[in-house]
């Protein structure tokens, strides 16, 4: 009798239900939240992409981070002072632990800029922190100083400080980790949730930090569960066993929304969806008078009143509205026109050569709609494209699988309101297609250099340049629409999306109600 009550005791005060592989306590807060797929990688200069993007900032903390209205609040430290245009330093604050109790301190910013991370070619970080911020010599001042510098004058140099891949990381855990594999997936920062368990392709669990410095986190857990087709994503929310899911098109919308208690949100974000060409490995696209008519080929407008029932925008090229005086709206980016696509074909000798798109199931929202549309309005005027559809991103952008590929589906966020983390990001020598020997061109380079320069005049004048290059003259791909992100949700959630690819579920961001 004994043992049958002890029994019950723990069966009642240890009821647990499973969702997504990873268990629940009764009474906890739990946001169950369906997505297309998960990051990879989840240290901050492993790499950097949409999904990334979306987690990493409930896990991770910068020095400074940028505010919806645009200002500039502090969060790692709690005061900064930029001596010219090439140095910073920052001061960090005396009372924040790291997710394995470890105290904030200046070594921690040089175990994370420094060797075996970011500091030099060989560090798995280098590239993507030399890509998306460029890189810096730290000093350290004194126990809570910093002094960052670059080597050139920076335009940009205080909000570089901003974005996911100057997060801090935990120096003490770095250090202790066997292998960089082991690290990336499991990473240890100071944000308000920390990583507890990560299970590429299935799902991922983030679990509230009680010692976060900040106020405290809304949500206990937070489960991230693949379900990379979009059906069984809404039937999911539906029977409740996910409170949000991701990647809704518009097709879809009435049937969340004609059922009660369900909601969808969203719209275009500050990203320009792009198909890019592999002139390398295809040698159709070697003339860029046939990637000239692949762009003068698609009807954007047509995509976005399909697929999107106009609830996305076509951009005037790879740049945002947002630019201010580094937007160049007197510029005109290749529209929808068949006759001189035709015309370009019958130039370059094109006979009808096979060229491969490759593609994978709604990644981006829209994706498998947007690949067949494309495919038939590039048949209208002569183009052979045939559709690849593959499963993961190996498949499509790593080295060893260019071999035959030709189209692939890409996008560019502007991190900042600026051409320079946006399309010279993009298509400049540090860009993933300039590295990976896709495409390259000697005149983008050199206005990538004096974009990245301090005179406004002269920044203005290369970005333009860089459109004209890269939309009328050697184009690497061509812009499509802006990227829209649009979510289901339960209405027991209260949250609304960021305007980015970020999801924001720390405080002030998210409720979940019973």
């Amino acid at each position: 009798m004994k043992k049958l009550l002890i029994l019950l005791v723990v069966l009642l005060t240890a009821v647990t239900v499973f969702a997504g592989g990873a268990k629940e306590t009764v009474n906890e807060k739990v946001l169950r939240v369906g997505v297309s797929d998960n990051p990879r990688f989840l240290d901050p200069t492993a790499n950097s992409d949409n999904v990334m993007g979306r987690v990493l900032k409930n896990i991770h903390e910068t020095f400074i981070e940028l505010a919806a209205d645009g200002t500039i609040i502090p969060r790692l430290a709690e005061s900064w002072n930029q001596i010219d245009d090439r140095t910073i330093e920052f001061t960090l604050r005396k009372d924040v632990v790291s997710h394995a109790g470890f105290p904030l301190d200046a070594d921690d910013v040089m175990v994370s800029f420094g060797e075996g991370r970011t500091a030099s070619p060989g560090d798995p970080g280098y590239d993507t922190l030399k890509q998306y911020t460029g890189l810096f010599e730290v000093e350290k001042i004194d126990k809570y100083t910093v002094k960052f510098t670059k080597a050139e004058p920076d335009a940009l140099l205080l909000l570089r400080f901003t974005y996911d891949t100057t997060s801090i990381m935990c120096g003490d855990s770095f250090k202790a980790r066997k292998s960089w594999e082991e690290w990336m997936v499991k990473p240890v920062g100071f944000g308000s949730y920390y990583v507890d368990e990560y299970r590429p392709d299935e799902y991922m669990v983030f679990k509230k930090f009680a010692d976060y410095y900040g106020k405290e986190a809304p949500l206990d857990e937070i489960r991230y569960i693949v379900i990379p087709e979009m059906a069984p994503r809404i039937m999911g929310l539906l029977s409740d066993d996910y409170d949000i899911i991701t990647e809704v098109s518009p097709d879809q919308f009435s049937t969340i929304e004609n059922r009660k208690g369900f909601a969808v949100s969203g719209g275009p974000i500050n990203n320009v969806r792009l198909i890019i060409y592999d002139e390398v490995a295809s040698p159709v696209l070697k003339d860029a008078r046939v990637r000239l008519a692949l762009n003068y080929s698609i009807d954007r407008e047509l995509i976005n009143n399909t697929i999107f029932k106009g609830l996305s925008e076509i951009p005037n090229g790879v740049q945002m509205k947002n630019f201010g005086e580094m937007y160049i709206g007197e510029y005109k980016a290749v529209g929808f026109n068949p006759e001189k696509a035709k015309q370009l074909l019958k130039d370059a000798g094109y006979n009808g050569e096979e060229i491969s798109y490759r593609y994978m199931v709604d990644y981006y929202t829209g994706e498998v709609a947007t690949a067949q549309i494309l495919q038939q309005m590039w048949s209208d005027v002569g183009l052979n494209v045939k559709l690849e559809l593959k499963e993961n991103w190996d498949q499509i952008e790593t080295d060893e699988a260019a071999e035959g590929r030709g189209i692939i589906n890409w996008s560019a966020t502007a991190i900042f309101a600026d051409p320079l983390t946006q399309i010279a990001r993009l298509y400049g020598p540090a860009g993933f297609f300039q590295v990976h020997n896709m495409w390259n061109n000697d005149d983008i380079n050199a206005q990538f250099e004096i974009l990245s320069g301090t005179d406004p005049v002269a920044r203005r004048k290369a970005a333009k340049r860089m459109l004209e290059i890269s939309e009328d003259e050697d184009p690497p791909g061509t812009y499509l629409y802006l990227l829209p992100q649009f979510y289901g949700r339960s209405e027991k959630v209260t949250w609304e999306p960021s305007g980015s690819h970020f999801m924001d579920f720390r405080a002030g961001a998210v409720e979940l109600s019973d």
